[in-house]
């Protein structure tokens, strides 16, 4: 695990690497622990990890931020949705991660898809991902 995380330190930081970087990351993980890594989009990567006969699919993603038109966002969830149906097959476990670029505030209207500690108002983006949430 050592070596992915140095493996950071070779892009500048941006939030443009940030991405690539968290991207390569998890593709040299998968090289590294023998898993199956599938690029779904430039926002979207899975890796899958066979465990003893299940498997454990990791979804990670880097969403639109708010200044990114409405179009993109709703590409995004709608891509995501698409590889979280077709991986929900799978006689499985899915951890979904990355960088969503919400803020879903704090809510008991939407318990248990956002917890009681969240902060500040929740943004659009944030609407999205309760939705994609309470959608799956």
């Amino acid at each position: 695990m050592d070596h992915v995380k140095r493996s950071r330190t070779d892009l500048p930081e941006t939030r443009s690497s940030r991405k690539r970087t968290c991207l390569l990351d998890l593709q040299r993980l998968a090289r590294m622990s023998c898993g199956n890594e599938e690029r779904e989009s430039d926002r979207i990567i899975t890796v899958t990890f066979n465990f003893l006969g299940s498997h454990l699919h990791v979804i990670n993603v880097y969403a639109p931020t708010s200044a990114a038109n409405e179009t993109q966002s709703d590409k995004f969830y709608k891509d995501l949705k698409k590889v979280y149906t077709r991986l929900l097959k799978w006689d499985s476990s899915i951890i979904i991660c990355g960088d969503f670029n919400a803020v879903v505030g704090c809510s008991s209207d939407d318990l248990p898809y956002v917890g009681g500690h969240g902060t500040g108002q929740r943004s659009d983006n944030g609407d999205r991902l309760v939705n994609f949430a309470k959608s799956t």
